[in-house]
């Protein structure tokens, strides 16, 4: 854009206001391109990065030019609208091409450029002074039935599903341009459009389905028109759910932007949940894929389509949260499986997902891992340089054969067992990764074997990587046997059952006596709220509880610092059980627990979407933080989901 300071549009501070003349002479460059170049916004499925994109109405000339934004720290890239120009029409744009014109043939241009404009000029309708009036139509007129009504009796009457069309992401800026919520029990769906207050055009027909002229003849909701939708969908009473990004305060986030620019009253206090808090955990190599159409699809829920508009996403989100709550689902290598009561829950898939310990009815215990260091190698300068931590979990995979490879334990036969036990629960469908996948096999010898000659020269450098750490780690291998393990016959992937019967875990190295857990990574955790310094990483202190089984733990960390230095430490490990303790003592708050507590005070019937627009943090660590405050005695509630209240425990001790 030209360094002329501009006027802004309307309180959008990335669009700008331009006459005609200088819009022009600002875009004459696309007069000499080839018009597969020239950009038309609703033309374009998804937008490109360092493009301009153009869109002309009766109204309005508009172009907006798409920059980047870095994501998933810095890795990852998407398209990001950096400004909007905008001219509002007067009827003279089109004199003033054809004047262009004009001037080109005195002066013999090249006749492309001419042929060039006379195709803008063929996309702009004619201009239309005459301003649209918006119709405002009673209430029902809005109301549709969607003809379906949930199965499920004992959630009919609990939540309502609400789904925003917006023109972008930002809340305070971007229009609203349709509003949609849907009533379970009847099967009845409010779904109107919303004229434009912020931006010019409708920006984002390519994923919603919503045009210029859908929005143009709206009127905005007035007070009265919102006093019956609270009341018709019963909205005070009920959980609204949404499926949401944005921390899981998007749709509410926008609702309430929009009620307070139009000074609309009576959502204040409505009670949210995300359904996505409820999906399951996919795991790495699956981020950014736990969205809606994904998940109805391996449901194989029928109805999803490229264009999202308001009404069939909420009946697409209802029928999802009814799977989710039919099925119990988890996700496991790619695959979604249904929940069994029979199925025992293997600790890895316990700490990632915890929803499997709800479905299952295991006790959260709180188990702290008091390290002590027993044996630390620091690899030579050279061999550190050489030793290349790869993507992934390669890595890991890759050293511990090593390691296998020059301990040699006894194998133990879990296979059959495994497989029963995975076939408790009903394979949903399967999810293949956004990450290449290597398929591999590990060897005796401590290599892995590529099986799909297409990664062999990379399996090579792996291979490689890990002969150099194997040649290095001699004492480390004579350490854990004669030390640890004290000679006796060693057993790789011991398979141990809680006595419960509901958790199962897999040892990494073992004996009757002691456990060897290696881990690629640091294993410390520090810990302000107790009373050591450092304590093992709580997940890896679960993990050891579960395998264990009145042996001695270890664990053995292999550490790539920043610097390049790789050092292997083993620590011998305190596991305390502090569930009881903890049931009679507070630990210390941290930064973000108090605030919380600080909010609550304020407002005892405070949302958890209010909560996380606060701390502008999800609405599922919001969640987890009040599971904390209420596990230790900080917070309970009391009444209903919706019109109870938090209650702040005085501390008796």
């Amino acid at each position: 854009m030209d360094n002329i300071k501009r006027t802004r549009f309307s309180k959008d501070p990335i669009t700008f206001q331009f006459d005609a003349t200088d819009f022009f002479k600002i875009h004459e460059w696309f007069f000499n391109k080839d018009s597969k170049k020239f950009h038309l916004l609703d033309e374009e499925r998804n937008l490109e990065i360092y493009e301009k994109y153009y869109k002309f109405t009766s109204k309005y000339l508009v172009c907006l030019f798409v920059g980047v934004k870095l994501t998933n720290f810095g890795q990852s890239e998407r398209p990001k609208i950096e400004f909007i120009q905008v001219v509002e029409r007067d009827g003279s744009e089109i004199d003033i091409l054809k004047t262009k014109i004009k001037s080109l043939y005195a002066h013999h241009a090249n006749p492309d450029r001419i042929k060039a404009i006379e195709k803008v000029i063929a996309l702009i309708p004619p201009y239309e002074s005459q301003v649209v009036p918006r119709e405002q139509k009673s209430f029902g007129d809005y109301v549709v039935d969607l003809g379906y009504k949930t199965f499920l009796k004992n959630l009919q009457k609990e939540y309502v599903v609400l789904d925003l069309e917006t023109n972008g992401l930002r809340e305070k800026y971007d229009d609203v341009l349709s509003i949609s919520i849907y009533d379970p029990q009847n099967g009845l769906c409010y779904n109107r459009f919303l004229p434009l207050d912020y931006q010019p055009v409708v920006l984002t027909t390519r994923i919603n389905g919503i045009k210029q002229e859908d929005v143009e003849s709206c009127g905005h909701i007035t007070q009265e028109e919102l006093d019956e939708l609270i009341s018709t969908f019963k909205l005070k009473e009920r959980i609204i759910l949404v499926y949401s990004g944005g921390n899981g305060t998007f749709d509410s986030s926008f609702l309430c932007n929009y009620c307070a620019r139009h000074k609309l009253c009576g959502i204040e206090g409505l009670q949210y949940e995300n359904i996505k808090d409820y999906t399951p955990y996919l795991g790495m190599g699956y981020e950014g894929m736990r969205t809606k159409d994904n998940l109805c699809k391996l449901f194989g829920i029928e109805g999803v389509t490229d264009i999202h508009s308001g009404a069939n996403d909420c009946l697409l989100e209802w029928k999802l949260f009814e799977a989710i709550k039919v099925t119990r689902p988890f996700f496991k290598n790619g695959y979604l499986f249904s929940f069994s009561d029979e199925y025992i829950v293997p600790i890895t898939m316990l700490l990632a997902e915890p929803q499997l310990g709800m479905y299952k009815g295991i006790e959260r215990r709180f188990i702290v891992g008091v390290p002590s260091l027993v044996y630390q190698y620091n690899f030579p300068e050279d061999v550190s340089e050489r030793l290349k931590r790869f993507p992934n979990n390669i890595t890991g995979i890759a050293l511990e054969n090593a390691i296998y490879g020059l301990i040699s334990p006894e194998k133990q036969d879990n296979c059959a067992f495994l497989l029963e036990n995975k076939k408790k629960c009903q394979c949903i469908g399967y999810l293949k990764s956004n990450r290449e996948e290597i398929p591999i096999a590990t060897l005796d010898d401590g290599t892995i074997k590529s099986l799909d000659f297409h990664h062999d020269a990379f399996i090579d450098e792996v291979n490689a990587v890990s002969r150099l750490f194997a040649e290095n780690i001699g004492d480390t291998i004579g350490f854990i046997k004669h030390k640890i393990f004290c000679d006796v016959p060693i057993k790789k992937e011991e398979l141990i059952i809680s006595e419960d019967k509901k958790v199962l875990a897999i040892c990494d190295l073992s004996s009757d006596k002691t456990v060897l857990e290696i881990k690629t990574g640091n294993v410390l955790f520090h810990s302000p709220r107790l009373d050591y310094e450092y304590i093992i990483v709580p997940g890896y202190s679960q993990q050891l509880y579960y395998e264990t089984n009145g042996r001695s733990p270890f664990i053995m960390s292999i550490v790539f610092d920043v610097f390049g230095k790789v050092t292997i430490n083993i620590y011998s490990v305190e596991l305390l059980d502090m569930t009881e303790e903890a049931k009679g003592k507070r630990p210390k708050l941290m930064d973000r627990e108090q605030k919380i507590i600080e909010l609550i005070k304020e407002n005892e019937r405070i949302s958890i979407p209010k909560m996380s627009r606060h701390l502008h943090v999800s609405g599922i660590t919001i969640q987890r933080t009040l599971e904390f405050l209420r596990r230790w005695g900080y917070v309970k509630r009391e009444g209903s989901k919706t019109a109870g209240r938090w209650v702040i425990i005085p501390d008796e001790t």
